[in-house]
């Protein structure tokens, strides 16, 4: 141990305090977004909420089709800080009128009014 020299033990305390810091930003750091293992779809007409377990997928066609009337009227949806729930992607839904869209509140903002049923697990 006498043959330690002074700049070995600076260098041994550097390598240590990277890999400290690599470590911190590895676990609080901001990463690659990654993709949810689960969609929240909202039905245009009725507000009724589905879960898509989109696990082990990279992508997820919109917009996703009913499991009852096989239309093509869900969407992504997400609840903001205020507890109102809004659809991405409106302007897909071609083959409906804003008028049969009757969850539909604001199209602008794609504001939808959810019902009050309870969500339901959308098959693959």
């Amino acid at each position: 141990m006498s043959d330690v020299k002074p700049w070995h033990v600076l260098l041994f305390i550097a390598a240590a305090g990277v890999l400290v810091v690599v470590f911190r930003a590895g676990l609080f750091g901001k990463g690659i977004d990654r993709t949810p293992d689960e969609v929240v779809l909202i039905d245009v007409i009725s507000g009724d909420r589905f879960y898509f377990d989109s696990s082990g997928r990279n992508s997820l066609l919109v917009p996703a089709r009913h499991p009852e009337t096989s239309a093509l009227t869900l969407l992504p949806a997400w609840e903001d800080d205020e507890g109102n729930w809004h659809v991405a992607h409106l302007g897909e839904i071609t083959d409906l009128t804003p008028e049969e869209m009757t969850a539909v509140v604001d199209a602008g903002r794609g504001l939808v009014r959810v019902s009050d049923a309870s969500p339901r697990k959308l098959a693959r």
